[in-house]
């Protein structure tokens, strides 16, 4: 009865974790992580979507400016059963594709593109964060378990 209960208010029985590096090189173009996932009682995933998204922030005040981009996305259609107790990892490879501004192409191009890109982008307070996100839908549920991890890319 409780159970149910929970249920209909959108708590759900399954718990999921995301299981990666906090920083990756910046000349990746896949990530390797895992998703964790622990169940109370039986329940079953339809799909999994995981996406990396970068997290874009210039200007200060009244004039900042925020935008964000899916860099990859992978989803997972095969359904998932998890049993009374049951702990399982999902071990998943995502594939990504950095969008590169003009900016970002002259720090990535030499020492002095890198001193002048650094500059220009420290007086426009611009800044990038990431993070992967994967949203699982449960069957024969309405609801969804959502969980983010957020990393960072490192240069040479």
């Amino acid at each position: 009865m409780f159970g149910n209960f929970k249920r209909w208010l959108g708590f759900s029985e399954v718990k999921m974790r995301i299981s990666a590096l906090e920083v990756y090189p910046i000349d990746v173009n896949t990530i390797n992580a895992e998703l964790l996932f622990s169940a109370k009682g039986a329940a079953s995933i339809e799909a999994i979507r995981i996406r990396l998204i970068e997290r874009y922030e210039r200007g200060r005040g009244d004039n900042k400016q925020i935008d964000e981009y899916i860099l990859g996305e992978k989803l997972i259609e095969e359904p998932l059963h998890l049993e009374n107790g049951q702990d399982f990892s999902l071990f998943f490879k995502l594939p990504f594709q950095f969008q590169l501004s003009n900016m970002d192409r002259l720090e990535r191009s030499n020492v002095l593109g890198k001193s002048l890109a650094g500059f220009a982008k420290s007086l426009k307070s611009a800044k990038s964060t990431y993070r992967i996100e994967a949203v699982a839908q449960l069957q024969n549920q309405e609801g969804q378990l959502w969980e983010e991890c957020k990393i960072r890319f490192q240069g040479k």
